[in-house]
């Protein structure tokens, strides 16, 4: 019979088993179950029980059967505990496994016999050695006093064809600066979509793809956006875009009466009569018009 030295004891499960006991009946639980641990999961026996309980009265008695009844299970060979029989089986498997491992540490053989067995490896070893280098060499003899076949003259083998990359298109951007582009970029490869995308920010922007590439280059980017605030701070060539060119040149066509209206000098009295008359011939008078305007149309 194995013996068990340590129990692991979950002390939350304990309690929530044992809550509803009083004290005798904590004393019997506690005091059968130690015995069953020491026993290394031994069935109980009756015996044994009524051995450790005789000191009882006769309705302390009874809170014995209820203990066997709750916790424990009764067999032909007597009563058993299914919690505790798990918790053993954990405890002798991981006792196994230590004992394996410390005959497995002290069965290791010496250095004496570790030398021993080099020595006798390296002469095994040098034997092999020299067998394979005897095939090898008469297989080399052979191949090199083969003849070609049918006369021809042996040709050395042609390296492996690798389809080109395709040129990438860098719209017009000078040779130095598309250099100084890759080598900025470090580890990263430049890509024909990497310059797509740079010069459909440049346009966004309202930059050309050169000076994108510039201010990527001179500010250690990788990349270029159009919404950043460095790019809009410093603006663009081209700020003003062709719709907004048109709506000013339609403004100034449209303001450009009223200010030579306004800057013309002002009529005189007789100038202005004149004028109204043609204009309107009825209504206000243009005395009253003419003060009414303070003076101009």
């Amino acid at each position: 019979m194995p013996t068990i030295i340590r129990i692991d004891w979950y002390l939350n499960d304990w309690l929530a088993d044992t809550c509803d006991l009083d004290p005798i009946e904590y004393w019997i639980y506690h005091r059968l179950l130690m015995q069953y641990y020491k026993q290394a999961g031994a069935p109980l026996v009756r015996s044994y029980i009524d051995r450790i309980t005789n000191v009882l009265r006769d309705e302390e008695k009874k809170k014995v059967e209820y203990i066997l009844r709750t916790y424990f299970s009764e067999t032909a060979d007597g009563f058993s505990h299914h919690r505790a029989d798990q918790e053993i089986a954990k405890l002798l498997e991981k006792s196994e496994k230590a004992r394996k491992s410390v005959m497995t540490r002290y069965s290791k053989p010496t250095n004496e016999e570790r030398q021993k067995n080099e020595r006798s490896t390296d002469v095994d070893r040098t034997n092999i050695e020299r067998s394979t280098d005897e095939v090898l060499v008469s297989s080399q003899e052979s191949i090199v006093n083969k003849p070609p076949k049918g006369g021809d003259i042996a040709r050395e083998p042609r390296a492996p064809r690798r389809k080109p990359a395709a040129a990438l298109n860098f719209y017009g951007l000078p040779d130095a600066l598309v250099a100084d582009w890759i080598r900025s970029r470090g580890s990263k490869k430049l890509t024909q979509t990497a310059i797509d995308g740079f010069k459909r920010e440049a346009d966004a922007a309202g930059w050309t793809l050169e000076r994108a590439v510039r201010f990527s280059i001179e500010n250690g980017y990788q990349g270029f956006r159009h919404n950043w605030e460095s790019v809009r701070n410093v603006g663009s060539t081209s700020s003003v875009t062709k719709a907004e060119l048109d709506r000013s040149a339609a403004w100034s066509a449209y303001i450009k009466p009223y200010v030579a209206k306004c800057m013309r000098p002002p009529l005189t009295y007789e100038q202005w009569t004149e004028q109204y008359e043609r204009e309107h011939g009825s209504g206000m008078s243009a005395e009253e018009e003419y003060e009414l305007q303070g003076g101009r149309s």
